[in-house]
């Protein structure tokens, strides 16, 4: 069975409800803190309706990840409750926030015991007695209570104009207060510098495994995208993403950064150095293309660490990349001693054709190979946990 009315159950849901959403989110801070990191949450396009409504008497405010195409924006009179529903942010995340400023004596009306993470927002006054006092004097009482909850020190870097002569630029401010809350705070928070154009996905993504409710919208999604992994995904990566890119090259583009005679120069064993020049031209721009290919086509089902996976993937290509290279070394060449020499070099032994062979081989073969590999392991996995859950409905094995 396929859950066709599963997103209209998620809309219909009430604010009462929220402590049953598989991943919640807090934001605290100050009320112009909280306008902007919300305005990042959402499409450009949805934002002057959601400023709109927000000047009527809003008191709170809820974000509810959905799929691309459903973004909305509602506002409840009897509640005072906005709610909005937004692609930008994991469906299986949702954010609440009362729409007012820090008040002394509100943290302590927080049921902190409903959430997974709290965000502190900073956007301005980024050392701010206030905020600095909640985190020494509520925070630790907070964690002795909810062990588990993840708490989160934002900076907003929105590049505003704030005046802060006596502290330099805004970003001299924000370093200087991240080094100082980092130290200070370490045993008790993370602290995490963030602004338009970051990843709200490293920011607000669960960092825990799947839960005892599990929302029937995510696992229709999740149910699409296994079919997309499986049909869809080798293509995509291959034809349409950032590999397609890389391997792009303008003519001639290879033969003079990579495998030019000028720089060979010196070299003992010219397609090890071929390997050598590509790596440091164009291995880190191509793998945070990958990357970012990557998290665009998980970010709908991920309920994984995405610092860590992503910390894996990047160690593992980059031990894939070694090996290919290795491989490549039929035999030791050392550089030409001008360009007539290196002509006859490739025409007898094929140095250069059998590297741009083997490069393109890493893109189109060795990475994509890896990564579908790697999903399909977490897409097991996840499938095994939704399965426990959905006796008598559909099933994805």
């Amino acid at each position: 069975m396929i859950w066709k009315n599963s997103y209209k159950k998620v809309m219909k849901m009430e604010v009462q409800m929220l402590e049953e959403l598989y991943y919640t989110i807090y934001l605290f801070g100050e009320r112009q803190s909280k306008e902007e990191f919300l305005k990042m949450c959402m499409p450009e396009r949805i934002v002057p309706q959601f400023l709109s409504l927000l000047k009527d008497d809003a008191e709170k405010v809820i974000l509810m990840g959905i799929e691309e195409g459903a973004e909305k924006v509602e506002y409840n009179e009897k509640s005072s409750t906005l709610k909005v529903f937004t692609d930008k942010i994991p469906l299986s995340v949702c954010m609440e926030c009362e729409y007012t400023d820090m008040e002394d004596g509100m943290f302590h009306s927080i049921p902190f015991y409903k959430y997974d993470k709290l965000l502190l927002l900073s956007y301005w006054q980024y050392e701010y007695s206030p905020l600095e006092d909640i985190i020494e004097n509520e925070v630790p009482k907070i964690l002795s209570e909810t062990p588990t909850l993840d708490i989160v020190l934002v900076l907003l870097n929105n590049q505003i104009k704030t005046g802060l002569t006596d502290l330099g630029s805004q970003q001299d401010a924000i370093n200087k207060a991240y080094q100082k809350y980092q130290e200070k705070y370490k045993d008790m928070l993370h602290v995490s510098v963030w602004g338009k154009g970051d990843s709200i996905f490293n920011l607000l993504h669960p960092k825990m495994k799947i839960g005892s409710f599990i929302e029937k919208a995510y696992c229709e999604s999740f149910h699409i995208w296994s079919d997309r992994l499986k049909e869809d995904f080798l293509e995509e990566l291959r034809e349409y993403g950032a590999i397609s890119e890389i391997l792009d090259f303008e003519p001639n583009e290879l033969e003079r950064e990579v495998c030019g005679l000028k720089k060979l120069k010196g070299s003992k064993d010219i397609i090890k150095t071929f390997w050598n020049n590509f790596y440091q031209k164009y291995y880190e721009k191509a793998e945070d293309s990958i990357i970012a290919d990557y998290k665009d086509f998980i970010q709908k089902v991920c309920v994984w660490d995405i610092e860590k996976d992503i910390s894996e993937l990047k160690k593992e290509m980059n031990k894939l990349y070694n090996n290919r290279s290795i491989d490549n070394i039929d035999a030791v060449y050392q550089a030409p001693q001008n360009q007539m020499e290196y002509n006859r070099l490739e025409e007898s032994k094929g140095v250069k054709s059998k590297f741009y062979k083997s490069i393109q081989e890493y893109y189109r073969e060795d990475v994509p190979n890896y990564l579908l590999a790697h999903l399909d392991k977490k897409q097991k996995k996840i499938r095994k946990q939704i399965n426990q859950f959905l006796i008598g409905e559909k099933s994805y094995e």
